[in-house]
């Protein structure tokens, strides 16, 4: 997740053979990072109901739901990019407003925005599914209020609780950032892996720097190194016992 330019959608182009589906309308600063990323479908480059006809059946949402189905079973893509989840809520309360019976209603009810999230949430149990291709979803950001503890929390900008429930559908949380770069006096792209006191960051796999390069292909290797160092300690230490 991440403020707005901070190099999400970037980063993202950095990952191995990776798929965008993009719901932004961003797929360009991907494609300046790796003119050979592939998205969307021949119909479909951008998942968005761009008429009022495609808004009330919600016809983007059934696209990309069945370019999905597709993509996983491409072998040489390795990589699913979710460019933003923001968006794809947006284009999943049309698909409910219509399943609802209520296409193109101005007002949501509480039942349209339950379907909404139950949506989305089977796209991420269907992505987290697939076996062998990694998994990005990006979001941005809005600053929601602890209840309990009054603390301002900058959190994915989703409908509802999914805020803090999708995120725990992966492995990894991390949050792009423009940090300060005092040799250069230029600010520069990184992602930021371990908590602050305003998000609750987190990862699987210890051992990453709390601030990592926007490099995907080098973070995937370097946390499957961390994850096979992890399943050897604990052989050693079966054998030991």
């Amino acid at each position: 997740m991440g403020k707005p330019k901070t190099f999400k959608t970037g980063s993202c182009a950095t990952a191995p053979a990776p798929w965008f589906a993009d719901f932004d309308a961003g797929i360009a600063t991907a494609r300046n990072v790796n003119p050979n990323i592939q998205y969307g479908s021949k119909d479909w480059l951008c998942y968005r109901d761009a008429d009022r006809a495609a808004l009330m059946k919600g016809a983007a949402f059934t696209q990309f739901d069945k370019d999905l189905s597709e993509v996983k079973k491409i072998p040489e893509i390795k990589t699913i990019v979710i460019d933003s989840a923001t968006f794809l809520y947006d284009i999943a309360m049309n698909k409910a407003l219509a399943m609802n019976g209520r296409p193109g209603q101005a007002i949501p009810t509480l039942q349209d925005w339950m379907l909404q999230m139950r949506l989305c949430r089977e796209i991420f149990q269907v992505l987290t599914a697939i076996p062998d291709k990694h998994v990005i979803v990006t979001a941005h950001v809005e600053i929601n209020k602890d209840e309990t503890t009054g603390k301002q929390l900058i959190m994915p900008l989703v409908s509802g609780k999914d805020s803090m429930k999708a995120p725990a559908y992966f492995d990894c949380y991390f949050a792009s950032e423009m940090i300060h770069d005092p040799k250069t006096k230029l600010f520069k792209p990184m992602i930021r892996t371990a908590p602050t006191r305003s998000m609750d960051l987190g990862c699987r796999y210890q051992g990453l720097e709390e601030l990592e390069e926007p490099n995907f292909t080098a973070l995937f290797e370097k946390m499957r190194g961390l994850e096979a160092a992890v399943k050897e300690k604990n052989r050693v230490q079966s054998a030991s016992n």
